[in-house]
């Protein structure tokens, strides 16, 4: 298993995650991907079933009416096949 660290902190990415609240596997996965951690950590994470899209950093629920959000996810979901 690779440990990846980040230099400007000290921390490892498990102590990252705990301290910020990211998710650990979406980073992990992304870095051994080769992303960088910038990337990594700014990138947003397009969900499907069930977990949250999110537009400017924040969720794209609270920023459309039900139906707009429907029609966004949808068109979401069309383009990632």
């Amino acid at each position: 298993m690779t440990c990846f660290r980040i230099e400007s902190t000290g921390e490892n990415l498990n102590q990252y995650c705990k301290r910020t609240g990211k998710n650990y596997q979406t980073l992990w996965f992304r870095m051994d991907k080769g992303w960088d951690l910038e990337r990594a950590i700014t990138e947003p994470i397009l969900g499907v079933n069930g977990t949250k899209y999110y537009i400017n950093g924040k969720p794209a629920r609270s920023q459309m009416t039900k139906n707009e959000y429907q029609r966004y996810t949808k068109k979401l979901r069309k383009e990632s096949k």
